[in-house]
């Protein structure tokens, strides 16, 4: 079994989601300051005089629409008031807010009836990983070990030449596409279930912040290839930024020794295992020319392309990575969907790129997302960890614990 040690240098916005997003009782934006400030709640609430907490009570059961832009407003207005007294007892971090939020955010909270429902359903800030323990962003171990295998996938897929996409795609009942990844998985690492996954044997620590870390909320918005506009709907994302510095380790353990079959025959487990160095060279290989093309897309459509480091191997992480860096090459079944009609092509036509407003006019300042540089490693003995949990202190006296359940149920049906 041999541990490396690795740093991953995040090149571009990267935001790997884990189906968290930011509440309206967990932030207030700070205008002054165009930041996004994520308060403890509990300590929030132990802030509060008798007549804001049946405020804040009495918005909370509403129910309605109105009461969740009342509710906003409401936190908003409380946290700029406890700041003007001197209290930040409060505040977890801040997040920088990109140049189109606050206008975005000012615009919502005038709307009513349907274009306040409609814009609403879309005002969702969707939170980058992060450790529950000190509330700092993580790279998990899983995204990066998904980006290792798609490499050494795309590297040993000479291991089912002369076979394409239709090979493991039928046609359901309803006329509908579906393929089998996993068998094609099989054929090309060579196994027939988990147990002789090679990557069984690849264990992937998640990636812990090396020095501060900022994050920021950017918009993610669909361009074609051209720079115009696509179909897809804008999101809203906390990225981490560019020149942050991640360390972890990945584990290579020793193969299974071989066992004996009934007919005396020696069978090994793992057939072909991954060793560190083709994971190395899987990913440049890979990374390194989806890179090129993906920049001299950007190039022509005239965002912006990031800067590499001279040294390290690129890897693509997270969401919004890209069609042509989660697939097989000569496998692609890329879903495009056009006006009335969808097709399938062996590329995507649109990227999804990180800009400062909702909509573009000129796509110079859009960057992709989810590029990272691994830089070299020393090989080290294994190494053990332990986890640790930490808890909240609450105040005595006030139990707030009905008002976000209720406040969960309010949401949930909004």
């Amino acid at each position: 079994m041999q541990t490396f040690k690795i740093e991953a240098q995040v090149v571009s916005p990267l935001h790997i989601g884990t189906g968290e997003v930011y509440e309206p009782t967990e932030f207030f934006i700070d205008p002054s300051r165009r930041e996004l400030c994520i308060i403890d709640f509990e300590k929030f609430c132990a802030h509060f005089s008798a007549s804001e907490l049946q405020k804040f009570k009495k918005i909370c059961f509403a129910g309605t629409l109105q009461s969740l832009l009342n509710l906003y407003a409401f936190v908003d207005q409380t946290c700029l008031n406890f700041l003007n007294q001197g209290l930040r007892d409060f505040i977890v971090r801040r997040i920088e807010l990109c140049e189109g939020f606050l206008e975005h955010y000012r615009r919502m909270q005038s709307l009513t009836g349907k274009q306040l429902e409609k814009e609403f359903n879309k005002f969702t800030i969707y939170r980058t990983a992060f450790s529950p323990n000190d509330n700092q962003p993580i790279i998990p171990g899983s995204s990066v070990k998904g980006a290792l295998r798609t490499a050494v996938l795309n590297k040993r897929r000479h291991k089912v030449q002369g076979k394409s996409y239709q090979d493991y795609c039928r046609q359901n009942r309803r006329g509908r596409i579906k393929c089998e990844a996993k068998k094609l998985e099989q054929e090309i690492l060579n196994y027939e279930n988990f147990k002789n996954d090679p990557f069984r044997l690849i264990k992937v620590s998640d990636f812990r912040p090396k020095g501060p870390v900022k994050t920021r909320i950017v918009y993610a918005v669909n361009r074609k290839k051209d720079g115009t506009s696509a179909r897809g709907p804008y999101q809203i994302l906390e990225v981490i930024e560019p020149g942050a510095i991640f360390e972890g380790e990945i584990t290579i353990h020793d193969p299974p020794p071989r066992i004996k079959t009934k007919d005396s025959r020696k069978t090994c487990l793992i057939s072909a295992p991954v060793s560190f160095e083709e994971l190395i060279q899987a990913a440049t290989a890979f990374y390194g020319g989806e890179r090129d093309r993906e920049f001299e897309d950007l190039s022509q459509m005239g965002a912006s392309v990031p800067l590499f480091p001279e040294e390290g191997t690129p890897l693509r992480v997270g969401r919004h990575s890209g069609a042509e860096c989660v697939t097989i090459e000569g496998f692609r079944h890329i879903l495009i969907r056009g006006k009335g009609k969808n097709t399938y092509q062996d590329h995507a036509t649109t990227l999804w790129l990180a800009g400062e407003f909702s909509k573009v006019h000129n796509p110079s300042g859009l960057k992709p997302f989810g590029w990272v540089v691994f830089h070299k490693p020393d090989a080290k003995g294994s190494k053990s960890s332990g986890k640790t949990s930490s808890t909240k202190e609450t105040k005595p006296g006030l139990d707030v614990s009905k008002l976000g359940k209720r406040f969960k149920l309010v949401v949930k049906k909004k």
